[in-house]
Formats: structure tokens, C-alpha cells, sequence
């Protein structure tokens, strides 16, 4: 009787479990977000002299000063 009601507790623990941890996480509007586009400043290991701005846009270009 009492190994019966052992695995039915754990039965239940692990559907409870299971279900809580399987939501709707899925955005209806999903946004495409680039988080690369925008201006990078790249220094060569020292921030105060020599560095080169790279710039990325939407439309997948680029600049390299």
C-alpha cells in the first residue's frame, strides 16, 4: 500500500512539475532587432590613442574608418 502511494505522489509531483514548466512563452509580435547596427568604437587595446570606428547598418552594409 504504501509503495502504491509512493509512486503515485511521484507521479503526480512530476505532471505537476512537468506542466507548470511548459508555457506559452512565444510572442505574438515578434520583433527583429539587430543588435549589432549602430556605430562600434574599436580601440587597440588602448582606449585613449589609436582606435576606428565600424559601422553597421540595417540593410547589411557597412563602414570601416
Amino acid at each position: 500500500m504504501k509503495k502504491y502511494l509512493f509512486s503515485t505522489l511521484l507521479l503526480m509531483m512530476t505532471l505537476c512539475l512537468g506542466f507548470t514548466g511548459c508555457s506559452d512563452d512565444d510572442d505574438n509580435n515578434p520583433t527583429e532587432s539587430n543588435p549589432l547596427v549602430g556605430v562600434w568604437k574599436y580601440s587597440f587595446g588602448n582606449p585613449n590613442k589609436d582606435y576606428c570606428l565600424i559601422t553597421f547598418k540595417a540593410d547589411n552594409t557597412g563602414n570601416y574608418f
